[in-house]
């Protein structure tokens, strides 16, 4: 494989790393050009050379079907849509379109370099392994020199206090990726110390997260693959150990580190309603993909800080947010997307894909671009036809 593919792999994942602190706004907005976006363009520019064996995975295979076929939907709840948007929502919503459709092709880039020089199996191997390490590092030094993100809320990031978020700014997010991170450790193969020392260590991280639905998604990850790989006492107990040890967390202040908190609760369960509300008076199509953000703004339910937050623009459970946006014809096509991939996953890989459907409905991320990094390229690595650990 070129050096120019792995280049790119190289920028994408650094600028995953980097976190979206650096995002460029581009006026009038809501539009924000974050780093990982030139790599994903460059990518995609890479996938027209290598079409021919992209077109193959798309007649043949089932996941990208169902993708393109929800891709297409999506613009027909964005073109169909009965929001009464001015021209500039209307192409801010379009492009968030185009850059989901774009932020997919890391799948079969990923899957085509397999196929035409499996030994680029290690050099993504210890690609993510390096980027997990890093954001791992960097997570403590955050948590003990900048654990305040109260000053950043003006850009419209939540105000978390002492908690790790590393550069991804939220804990919520932060805390998916480190369960990613242990369910992909689980197939390599070292040393024993070094598996229980990163095993330690990404669970410590995990753990100062605070954030419950991160601990969920790693709760059913585990135990799926506990149950698969028939160790299922092992990760019983481990998990109960991990669990009780969280009431030994330190308290240090603020609602963000009570675990029994219900603020957030009731939040997420307005949300939810409201996005129910949606698919009650357009269960079809929807109101258009990407055009929640104005329907908020339209009916006054968000806050002056519309165009800048970050949470105005979806629903707290990506599938709500799929049926809202496009309608149950686009959730039952996207499901289907969801299945067909799973069933391509080895054990490892269904399990990493159970922990972010679980954290899915807490959370939007299914279509956070910083998640659909992580989870393609796994996505990729994990596939049943790839039998084996990777040694590193």
């Amino acid at each position: 494989m070129s050096k120019t593919f792995k280049t790119v792999f190289i920028l994408l994942l650094a600028a995953a790393v980097a976190g979206p602190l650096f995002g460029l706004n581009i006026p009038p907005g809501p539009i924000v050009l974050y780093p990982p976006d030139v790599a994903v363009f460059i990518l995609n520019l890479w996938i027209i050379t290598k079409w021919s064996e992209v077109v193959k995975l798309y007649r043949q295979r089932l996941e990208f079907k169902a993708f393109s076929a929800f891709v297409i939907i999506a613009l027909l709840s964005w073109l169909l849509s009965p929001l009464s948007l001015s021209a500039s929502d209307k192409g801010i919503a379009l492009l968030y379109l185009l850059r989901f459709a774009a932020y997919f092709q890391i799948y079969p880039a990923v899957l085509v370099s397999l196929k035409m020089n499996p030994p680029i199996r290690k050099f993504f191997t210890r690609l993510i392994i390096l980027s997990g390490i890093v954001l791992i590092v960097l997570g403590w030094f955050q948590y003990f020199l900048y654990p305040d993100l109260r000053n950043l809320y003006y850009l419209g990031w939540d105000p978390h206090y002492f908690r790790i978020f590393s550069t991804i700014l939220d804990p919520n997010y932060f805390g998916l990726i480190l369960v990613l991170f242990f369910l992909f450790s689980l197939s390599l193969q070292q040393v024993f110390y070094r598996q229980i020392l990163i095993k330690l260590v990404v669970l410590a991280t995990l753990a100062f997260t605070y954030s419950r639905s991160s601990y969920l998604a790693f709760l059913s990850g585990i135990l799926y693959w506990a149950y698969l790989s028939r160790r299922l006492l092992k990760y019983f107990l481990a998990g109960i150990i991990f669990f009780g040890s969280l009431f030994l967390l330190p308290r240090p202040g603020g609602v963000g580190v009570e675990l029994e908190r219900i603020f957030t609760v009731r939040e997420r369960l307005n949300n939810w309603q409201q996005a129910v509300e949606i698919i009650s008076d357009k269960p079809f199509l929807g109101i258009g993909f990407n055009t929640l953000r104005f329907k908020i703004r339209d009916d006054k339910r968000s806050s002056e800080d519309w165009r800048t937050n970050h949470a105005a623009g979806g629903v707290d459970n990506s599938l709500l947010f799929v049926a809202a946006s496009s309608g149950l014809t686009g959730l039952a096509v996207y499901l289907v997307f969801l299945i067909s991939v799973f069933r391509k996953l080895n054990k490892i890989g269904k399990s990493m894909m159970i922990s972010v459907i679980v954290h899915s409905l807490f959370l939007n991320s299914l279509f956070y671009t910083y998640i659909l990094i992580w989870l393609y390229i796994l996505s990729a690595l994990m596939q049943k036809e790839v039998k084996g650990n990777t040694q590193v």
